[in-house]
């Protein structure tokens, strides 16, 4: 048995707890149920246009909401916070029938048929539901990544590598594994979940 055998066998023993606790399931198990049982307790307004107002109301309360009844937050949020929390993902991440967006929320509120508000806050609970995922992610890799030492970051980086290694442009698949160890070991990992 050669040296880099420990550090290989612990690199696919941290890869498959990496997989398992990020599968699909578990992040439904963990956060999207969380979160859907959080926004069963929120009043929907009626489906009619809402002045730019009361726009801000409903999105502050149904944030606040989510933060109040889904116990994976562990806190609660002032309006100011929830106010800026909720026009933070619409104007990162709000995608709008025909442009994204702050603006594009407003609008779909505004103007879709019989059911903007509600749109728009579903849209807002899936943005709050893929944050979360990326954050739970994030922490799961740097629970088990961490602590690694150098030769198991190296090994971890040589095992994903070799099993990514036909799905990579050439460019990637004529680097080094140990260029991977790094930086883009998470992305590395997201991808080898995808093509598992």
């Amino acid at each position: 048995m050669t040296s880099s055998d420990p550090n290989r066998d612990r690199a696919e023993r941290i890869v498959a707890r990496i997989i398992e606790q990020t599968a699909e399931e578990n992040l439904v198990r963990r956060i999207d149920e969380l979160i859907d049982r959080a926004v069963e307790r929120f009043e929907y307004p009626p489906d009619r246009p809402h002045t730019v107002d009361r726009f801000h109301e409903i999105i502050t309360a149904f944030i606040r909401c989510l933060y109040e009844n889904a116990p994976l937050f562990g806190r609660t949020l002032t309006r100011s916070q929830a106010y800026d929390e909720a026009v933070g993902l619409l104007a990162r991440a709000y995608q709008g029938e025909f442009f994204g967006g702050y603006d594009a929320a407003l609008t779909d509120a505004a103007y879709s048929a019989g059911s903007g508000i509600r749109l728009v806050l579903d849209r807002l609970r899936d943005l709050v539901k893929a944050r979360l995922r990326q954050e739970y992610k994030r922490w799961i890799f740097l629970c088990q990544v961490d602590p690694a030492d150098w030769h198991t970051r190296q090994a971890i980086a040589a095992f994903l590598f070799k099993r990514c290694l036909p799905y990579m442009p050439p460019e990637l698949a004529r680097c080094s594994p140990d260029q991977f160890t790094d930086k883009i070991l998470m992305e590395l990992i997201d991808i080898y979940a995808d093509i598992r």
